[in-house]
């Protein structure tokens, strides 16, 4: 079953297309996908949209009440939203919150789809991960580093702590996935149909 994001319909200080703009160098926001968090405490979220090149990109955000902060987050939030139906959010880059990285691990390594929006709205990637067990059991992220486009740190996989590494990409072109990498996060356009590399994972 698809899991839907709860989409407000709320106005927001400062806006999305501020925060894009400001974090991700997206000058011409298009669109956006997402993940839920089963516990219903964090947004997970990645805006995509064009530079002034043109050149496609996308920046993975978490949103949290301004009175839930992740203690096990890599980095401070990066700025106050005040969102007329929740109050006050916290937004974090999502490479940062362990909850984030949580649900995006366990999308790559269980072949989990994107959420689906609760205001009809396509999100601008049909997105997928390639793992091939969607029984494993995931758990217990804790970061050592975590970036704008990148996290590393433990994770508990089927009851053993292992390392794992996760790359977002920062600039995006249609590509195949790198046979290096252990798993991945794919995602078709829905306005070209082409299918995009978004993300890589290893697992050790």
């Amino acid at each position: 079953m698809t899991a839907v994001a709860e989409i407000f319909d709320a106005k927001l200080q400062p806006g999305k297309e501020e925060i894009a703009a400001q974090y991700g160098n997206i000058t011409d926001l298009q669109g956006f996908y997402r993940l839920v968090d089963p516990a219903g405490e964090v947004g997970i979220e990645v805006y995509v949209g064009t530079d002034d090149s043109e050149q496609l990109r996308q920046l993975p955000l978490s949103y949290r009440a301004a009175d839930n902060l992740d203690p096990h987050a890599a980095d401070n939030p990066i700025v106050s939203m005040q969102h007329s139906v929740l109050g006050q959010r916290s937004v974090a880059y999502g490479l940062c919150d362990s909850v984030a990285v949580e649900q995006w691990v366990r999308a790559m390594m269980t072949g989990q789809r994107g959420a689906a929006f609760s205001n009809g709205i396509t999100p601008i990637f049909a997105i997928r991960g390639t793992g091939k067990s969607p029984d494993t059991h995931i758990s217990a992220v804790n970061l050592d580093k975590g970036t704008p486009d990148y996290a590393e740190g433990i994770v508990n996989v089927d009851g053993e702590v292992k390392h794992f590494e996760l790359h977002f990409r920062t600039e995006l072109t249609p590509s195949e996935q790198d046979e290096k990498d252990t798993y991945g996060l794919l995602g078709v356009h829905r306005d070209n149909g082409e299918e995009y590399v978004l993300a890589s994972l290893t697992v050790k």
